[in-house]
């Protein structure tokens, strides 16, 4: 942050040129994942978002069948 110029200072046309040349300088610090890592990583958000579809699907077919049964009496 001590590299950034004061951005009063500067003309309201060269601020998103500072901004972009800021974002460029923090994506060249990002540690990028390789190709198994991200395989590895896809894999594990995939299973995690099935568990959830299963636990939500369950939970509202069971819901739903209380449901159906409070509301027939």
């Amino acid at each position: 942050m001590a590299n950034t110029p004061n951005t009063t200072n500067v003309k309201w046309y060269k601020r998103p040129i500072l901004f972009l040349q800021g974002v460029w300088r923090e994506l060249k610090k990002v540690s990028w994942p390789n190709k198994k890592e991200l395989l590895n990583h896809t894999w594990v958000c995939l299973v995690i978002v099935a568990v959830f579809v299963a636990v939500i699907f369950c939970l509202d077919t069971v819901f739903s069948f209380l449901t159906n049964l409070i509301y027939s009496i």
